[in-house]
C-alpha cells in the first residue's frame, strides 16, 4: 500500500546517488560545518534514519507511517531524496533557503514534494514581531516576511505576530519546491530526533511554534505522526496559490 512499510528509494545530490551517511555528508553538508556532522545533531541523524547501518536508503518507518496518515492525501510512496535541496523565496540577497531534505514521491494526487526539516533542540528562528523591533527601517528580511505573510495568511509582517519566520520561510520554500518540481502536492515534515528520557531545553517552545504555524493556517494542534491539512494559501508573490499544503512532525527517539 502507498505510504506505508519501509520503502526503498534513491539518495541524491548533483547528479550522484548516495551510498551512505558518508557520502550525505561530504556532498551535502550541514550549513553549520563539519562540526555539527556528529551523533545526536539533528542533520546527521536524519541521514543515519535515511541509511540504516549496512543497508541501502530507505524511508525511515516513521516518515512512511506520516505520509500515509491522511485521509485527504492518501499516502505518499517516497521515490528519491535531495539533501541539502536551495530553494529560491525571492531574487534579494539572502533570499535563498536551505532544505534540509527534500523527498520526491508518487501517490493518490499525484507527484508529491514533500520538505523535511530535521530538529532536536535548536529552534526555528526570531519571531517575526522580535525581528521587526530589531530591523531597520525597509530591511530586506522585513520585505520578504512582508511577502510570505500576504502568500500564505493573507497577512502583511506587522500582522504576523509570534510567528517563526523560519517556519513561514519553510513552508513558502516547500510550495515553491513543488511548483518548480511539477508536483501536485506540497508536504512539510519537522522530523525531531531526541534522546530516550531526554526533554530539550527549547522542545516544548518549538512544539508551540509549530501549532501556531498549523492555527495560522487555518488548522489545529499537530499530533505526532498525523498529517494536517489540506491548507489553501491565498498566492502571490511567486508563491503558488493552486497547491494543497500539509503539515506533519514525526518522532525519532535515539539511544542514550
Amino acid at each position: 500500500m502507498i505510504g506505508l512499510g519501509v520503502s526503498e528509494l534513491l539518495i541524491r545530490k548533483a547528479g550522484q546517488t548516495l551510498s551512505g551517511v558518508d557520502d550525505w555528508g561530504q556532498h551535502a553538508p550541514p550549513a553549520e560545518g563539519a562540526a555539527s556532522w556528529q551523533a545526536g545533531q539533528a542533520e546527521y541523524e536524519l541521514a543515519r534514519a535515511f541509511f540504516p547501518e549496512g543497508g541501502a536508503a530507505q524511508v525511515p518507518p516513521e516518515l512512511a507511517a506520516l505520509l500515509a496518515s491522511s485521509a485527504a492525501l492518501g499516502g505518499v510512496n517516497l521515490q528519491q531524496g535531495i539533501p541539502g535541496y536551495q530553494v529560491k523565496l525571492d531574487g534579494q540577497p539572502g533570499g535563498s533557503l536551505r532544505c534540509d531534505l527534500l523527498a520526491l514521491g508518487r501517490g493518490r494526487e499525484g507527484r508529491s514534494a514533500v520538505v523535511v526539516e530535521a530538529w532536536s533542540d535548536g529552534g526555528f528562528g526570531p519571531l517575526v514581531v522580535d525581528q521587526i523591533k530589531r530591523s531597520r527601517p525597509g530591511s530586506q528580511w522585513v520585505k520578504r516576511m512582508d511577502r510570505l505573510g500576504e502568500a500564505l495568511l493573507g497577512r502583511r509582517a506587522a500582522e504576523l505576530g509570534g510567528l517563526r519566520g523560519g517556519l513561514l520561510q519553510r513552508v513558502g520554500a516547500a510550495l515553491r519546491a513543488a511548483e518548480g518540481e511539477k508536483a501536485a502536492v506540497a508536504v512539510v515534515v519537522f522530523y525531531e530526533f531526541r534522546a530516550k528520557g531526554g526533554r530539550g531545553q527549547q522542545r516544548g517552545g518549538n512544539l508551540a511554534d509549530l501549532d501556531a504555524l498549523s492555527g495560522a493556517l487555518g488548522g489545529g494542534a499537530l499530533k505526532e505522526g498525523v498529517l494536517a491539512g489540506p491548507f489553501r494559501v491565498p498566492g502571490g508573490h511567486d508563491i503558488p496559490a493552486s497547491v494543497p499544503l500539509f503539515l506533519g512532525k514525526a518522532l525519532r527517539l535515539l539511544p542514550g
